[in-house]
């Protein structure tokens, strides 16, 4: 999945989003093109059109985004570390929003939340349970490194089928977070 730009793709290898408003910590989101993605879409409907998160983090010089995603779309399930233009591949119509938060953090405690939490090699949780650490969906993975480096909970929570969910609508509440490319 992802590499190589496509010759029939005139925005592969472009990147949507401005790196150089980058800090660790800040969040991408994405919408898939799975049928997964859709159904996120759906479920969230003031989530902006996004189904997927992660976290920023500069690797040696080079900007990586730490998120997880499900084996049932993926070859590799769970946390993972991967390349910022990979990760915009993986776009659908490189639909992809930089966010920062409005609150203040400890963006060193967030990078070493993330780098535990990536050691870990923690999967992919198929539950959707947010009481459970030992496995975490995407948007749980970034409120776990939000929660362990700010003050407060920044997010917003839905349930649907008696289970408390991230709503990705946390991320377009103006109050908390700015969306850098609207």
């Amino acid at each position: 999945m992802g590499g190589a730009p496509s010759r029939n793709d005139p925005f592969s290898g472009v990147c949507p989003v401005d790196s150089l408003l980058f800090e660790e910590g800040d969040i991408l989101l994405r919408r898939g093109n799975s049928f997964i993605s859709s159904m996120i879409v759906q479920a969230f409907p003031k989530g902006g059109g996004m189904s997927h998160c992660g976290i920023l983090l500069n690797v040696d010089g080079k900007w990586q985004v730490l998120h997880s995603i499900s084996g049932q779309i993926s070859d590799e399930e769970g946390i993972r570390m991967e390349p910022l233009m990979s990760f915009i591949d993986h776009a659908k119509d490189h639909d992809v929003r930089h966010i920062k938060p409005l609150f203040k953090v400890n963006r060193d405690m967030m990078r070493q939340q993330s780098l535990t939490l990536l050691a870990k090699k923690i999967g992919f949780d198929h539950e959707f349970n947010l009481n459970d650490t030992d496995k975490m969906y995407c948007s749980e993975l970034v409120r776990a490194v939000y929660l362990a480096a700010a003050e407060s909970d920044p997010f917003i929570y839905k349930e649907i089928g008696g289970k408390a969910l991230i709503d990705l609508a946390s991320f377009f509440w103006p109050q908390m977070w700015h969306c850098m490319n609207m």
